[in-house]
């Protein structure tokens, strides 16, 4: 776990070992689990589509270099995907990923979310900075990757109903 990760919740909570990640993946396949995307699991929330039998959605945030050195290589090796938000302006910093490398991931299956521009507390923000936090986040995702991308996770879970607003309004689904 980085030193400069922190929340009110202990982030380690929220983190695996290769190994331990590994045989969380042999087990989903040894026992009939498949992975959906985010798409899939809204479209069912939404709409009531039908998932597939034991349905699990695998998610990652910040855009770490370790999700696509460790990470990615499993999910393909078991023929899984997942959703990873991406955290735009640590794009191409050291640890982080860079834009070949989520474009790869798009191309090949993952589903490329938005982790905002700058990672803030979303809900502590003028409208303004808020508005830019989104806004940029998302334009910048969709033209490095081809793709539009409709979903935000929210840093640190902050959000409340002026961010849920900003959200919608930037054009997030």
């Amino acid at each position: 776990m980085p030193s400069e990760a922190s929340s009110t919740i202990t982030d380690r909570a929220f983190t695996v070992s290769l190994e331990g990640f590994e045989s969380h993946l042999k087990y989903f396949k040894e026992n009939g689990y498949q992975t959906v995307l985010i798409d899939d699991l809204l479209a069912y929330f939404d709409t009531g589509k039908p998932l597939p039998p034991k349905a699990i959605a695998i998610t990652f945030d910040d855009g770490r270099y370790g999700q696509y050195k460790w990470a990615y290589p499993l999910l393909k090796q078991y023929g899984m995907v997942a959703t990873f938000f991406i955290t735009t302006n640590w794009v191409g910093k050291e640890s982080f990923l860079t834009w070949p490398q989520i474009k790869e991931m798009s191309d090949n299956g993952m589903a490329i979310g938005s982790h905002a521009f700058s990672h803030p507390s979303l809900s502590t923000l003028s409208d303004a900075i808020l508005k830019n936090e989104l806004e940029d986040s998302k334009k910048i995702i969709e033209e490095k990757i081809g793709k539009k991308i409709d979903y935000l996770a929210y840093p640190g879970g902050s959000f409340n109903e002026k961010v849920i607003e900003a959200t919608k309004a930037a054009g997030y689904g």
